[in-house]
């Protein structure tokens, strides 16, 4: 049966302009960068600490598989507001900012190529 969830993939149209978010931004290394034909280059995200689901970067599918879109992807913080002023600072899009849920605080956010992240903190709502 499964055991865990390996990677996410990402679209992009710009691979330089979205590692330059995911590394710059959000603070991910490189695992990998591999060519895999003259069109197909695949990059392999971690975060810092992570040692488990990681992301890949992978080219755009017309129709298929499009930048733009929510990616289900969501990040956790510890808290969120600290985060959210370095993004903004950095000139990161937001679609939602920090806003109090019952358990938590979210907010939604675009990458460099208009793909959706959601952010968690992991502090409850006072």
């Amino acid at each position: 049966m499964f055991t865990g969830i390996r990677t996410v993939c990402i679209p992009v149209l710009d691979f330089e302009r979205a590692l330059d978010f995911y590394v710059r931004c959000l603070g991910f290394e490189i695992m990998q960068d591999i060519e895999l034909g003259p069109d197909f280059r695949c990059v392999e995200l971690k975060l810092r600490d992570a040692t488990s689901t990681t992301i890949s970067l992978v080219p755009a599918v017309p129709k298929a598989f499009e930048p733009g879109r929510l990616t289900g992807i969501v990040l956790s913080c510890d808290d969120i507001h600290p985060v959210y002023d370095r993004l903004v600072a950095m000139g990161v899009n937001f679609v939602q900012p920090p806003t109090p849920h019952p358990l938590a605080h979210f907010m939604t956010f675009m990458d460099s190529e208009g793909n959706q992240i959601i952010a968690v903190s992991s502090r409850s709502v006072s």
